[in-house]
């Protein structure tokens, strides 16, 4: 891409997407975003493709919707990733899959890479999102800073080298890492010692279950996807094997009707969106049932990964008797979304933008707050304890 043709994308980029964004600018002024963009153009001859993408990405995360990127990712090297894959949680930053090679790695507690602490990751890489709360810092960064062509962008390269300082809560380790192509099939994970009902079922779409013991019917809400919403799908061979949520809805309300429920969970603490019009419908029909919206029988979680339509069925709950625990979510009530998209014409770089805005609450809060906050540690989850679902089972109504 030379200069000339970076040029023809941006001012494509500039014209299209002002007129088919719902309300660019509410939050930054044109004037403002036309100023970046041409200072854009005027430094393209000096800079790479890449750098020009992702300074292209930090303009438009300043207009302030998180739905609406450029996707960069058509100019990422994929064995340019550092070989861990990390989570955030209550106690910090941690290693839970890698490969052979650095498996001492494993469970732990990462300080710094280079010498730079985990906030001068969040603050750099954060320019590259939307940053709404701390929420969708936990969810995000994580998945960036792996991604060594960002941190070459950011300067926390050092002489291409990448040393990562880390902690088992006893010692501290250095251990440098070689970037490399991070493929599924090489990686090795933590081995915790039981796994909770949460991450036994992360990668299933929906699924429900009676805890008999405890009397507790729990709905694990994961993806607003189905076969009768294919959403991302429609049209692809991937659509046909997407499970059906309208039996799932039928089993779930059949269940609640005639089992003996003393409590009961709606949780979407990994669902990312989709399509919010099925779990509204389920949500409605829930609470038409008086023996189930009642205050200390009905708990809705939430988390860092709820977001976009997931936001939608978690504000259904809101006029409900039902009781919010877990954490912020990355979404907020109010937002951009209906998201469609454009291509730009030399680059081929894929522009998402919001096509409507979704205005559900009087306040213009930045994350839904839980009632009751709590978030999962390391110890937590090696030990196959989720802490929110022994809050709820605990739970006794004052």
């Amino acid at each position: 891409m030379n200069p000339e043709k970076w040029k023809e994308d941006i001012n494509f980029l500039r014209e299209n997407l002002s007129k088919k964004h719902y309300n660019l600018f509410f939050k930054r002024d044109k004037v403002l975003f036309d100023r970046d963009l041409d200072n854009l153009i005027s430094q393209s001859g000096k800079l790479s493709d890449l750098e020009i993408a992702l300074k292209l990405q930090q303009i438009i995360a300043k207009q302030g919707d998180s739905h609406t990127n450029a996707d960069y990712g058509k100019l990422m090297i994929s064995n340019t990733k550092l070989p861990i894959k990390t989570y955030w949680f209550a106690d910090g930053l941690y290693v839970i899959k890698t490969t052979k090679e650095y498996e001492d790695l494993l469970g732990k507690k990462i300080i710094s890479i280079n010498n730079y602490s985990l906030k001068q990751f969040s603050d750099s890489l954060s320019t590259i999102f939307v940053r709404e709360n701390q929420a969708i810092v936990k969810k995000t960064i994580p998945n960036l800073i792996v991604q060594t062509q960002l941190l070459k962008f950011f300067g926390f390269e050092k002489n291409q080298k990448y040393t990562l300082q880390c902690s088992d809560n006893q010692n501290i380790k250095e251990k440098e890492l070689i970037p490399e192509n991070f493929l599924k099939t090489s990686q090795i994970s933590v081995k915790p010692k039981n796994i909770s009902f949460l991450w036994k079922n992360e990668n299933k779409y929906f699924t429900g279950n009676y805890f008999l013991k405890d009397k507790t019917y729990y709905i694990l809400y994961n993806k607003c996807v189905s076969k009768e919403s294919p959403s991302i799908f429609t049209g692809k061979p991937e659509a046909e094997k997407l499970p059906s949520f309208l039996e799932f809805q039928d089993k779930i309300l059949e269940d609640l009707k005639n089992l003996k429920i003393e409590k009961v969970i709606f949780d979407m603490r990994l669902n990312g969106g989709g399509s919010s019009p099925q779990g509204t419908k389920l949500i409605n029909e829930i609470l038409k049932l008086p023996e189930i919206n009642k205050k200390g029988k009905l708990f809705v979680i939430t988390g860092r990964n709820t977001f976009s339509s997931a936001i939608i069925n978690t504000m259904d709950f809101k006029n409900s008797n039902a009781i919010f625990v877990g954490e912020e979510t990355a979404g907020k009530p109010n937002h951009f979304g209906e998201v469609r998209g454009f291509t730009l014409p030399n680059s081929g770089i894929e522009i998402s933008y919001s096509t409507k805005y979704f205005n559900q609450y009087k306040n213009d809060d930045s994350t839904i707050k839980p009632d009751f906050m709590i978030e999962e540690s390391f110890e937590n989850f090696m030990n196959g304890i989720d802490p929110v679902f022994e809050f709820v089972k605990n739970y006794k109504k004052t």
